[in-house]
């Protein structure tokens, strides 16, 4: 596929697209185009970038815990009863 033809196919996806769906989409293709934005552009410490980028790293390292373990663990710690 040619970048004219995802161009076309994404144009056509727009173009079919409640106003809601429309509002939405923009918001998310915002998020992805500041997303891209370099990372010294990132409003916060060097430790705090390293820091974040090192846990997206784990992620996709698949070196997280699960929402559903970090609450288990906390709701036995912090119980009463």
């Amino acid at each position: 596929m040619t970048a004219s033809d995802i161009k076309f196919e994404i144009l056509k996806k727009i173009d079919s697209l409640e106003n809601n769906q429309l509002e939405e989409f923009h918001g998310l293709v915002l998020n992805f185009l500041n997303s891209q934005k370099e990372e010294n552009e990132w409003n916060m410490s060097e430790e705090q970038r390293d820091g974040i980028l090192s846990a997206i790293s784990e992620i996709e390292q698949n070196k997280g815990i699960s929402h559903r373990n970090v609450m288990s663990k906390v709701r036995s710690k912090f119980s009463h009863g």
